[in-house]
């Protein structure tokens, strides 16, 4: 399960048309979030993930390689989750001194706890024989990218109240109410796309390449360091 946190508002730095309807605000927040984390490479913005881990093979439970001896850590996440919210083991909450996250998301656990090598899919995470782990993942976001976020929100209700809904960014040209406007073709990249001066001045910062998500490299043989980033007490 994943849920993404809609961005802080910059409410210092509104346009003189910022909607007044909070219906408004909290139908286009989420939409222009999501699209900023996209541009930025999928990496500025927390989102929360439940997950329910499973060893390699759950044909049978406790047989193969799911094995049945005591996993004492594991990892989890892409390299970037910055808190671990909660670990529930046989549904009992794992004391948060009794964890320590690392900075590759490694989680190890101390003080006696250790996650079971099996995990039971078929029951609801709170029974006996199951695990879950809550975390959020993804960089914080800065007044910068909290300026950006509420100038997309402003661009996609004024969008809404003259295309009734229909994007018009696909277009190379229009006239609407007297005014002329002028769209990047569809292939154009995605700030030049938007065409918000506090959105293209954000992505220049955080994504200045235009990549669609963090790069990464794996080596089998090289152990990489890594640091600790609480728990266990801290």
């Amino acid at each position: 399960m994943t849920t993404c946190e809609p961005w802080p508002l910059d409410e210092t730095c509104v346009p003189d048309d910022w909607p007044t309807d909070p219906d408004v605000i909290d139908r286009f927040l989420p939409m222009a979030s999501s699209m900023l984390w996209a541009a930025s490479g999928r990496t500025v913005g927390q989102c929360r993930y439940t997950v329910r881990p499973c060893r390699s093979d759950q044909g049978d439970l406790c047989q193969g390689v799911c094995g049945c001896s005591p996993v004492c850590s594991i990892r989890v996440g892409n390299g970037q989750v910055t808190c671990v919210e909660r670990i529930r083991i046989h549904g009992e909450h794992v004391p948060r001194q009794a964890w320590r996250l690392y900075s590759d998301g490694t989680i190890v656990l101390a003080d006696g706890w250790c996650f079971p090598p099996c995990q039971d899919l078929s029951l609801d995470a709170t029974m006996p024989g199951t695990w879950d782990i809550t975390y959020l993942e993804g960089s914080p976001v800065t007044p910068l990218a909290s300026r950006a976020v509420t100038a997309l929100v402003a661009q996609l209700a004024r969008e809404c109240a003259r295309q009734c809904g229909v994007s018009s960014r696909r277009l190379q040209s229009a006239t609407m109410d007297g005014a002329s406007y002028q769209y990047q073709p569809p292939d154009a990249t995605a700030a030049d796309y938007l065409s918000i001066p506090a959105v293209d001045d954000w992505l220049q910062t955080v994504n200045p390449f235009r990549a669609e998500r963090q790069a990464a490299v794996f080596v089998a043989d090289h152990h990489r360091p890594y640091r600790d980033i609480g728990g266990m007490g801290l």
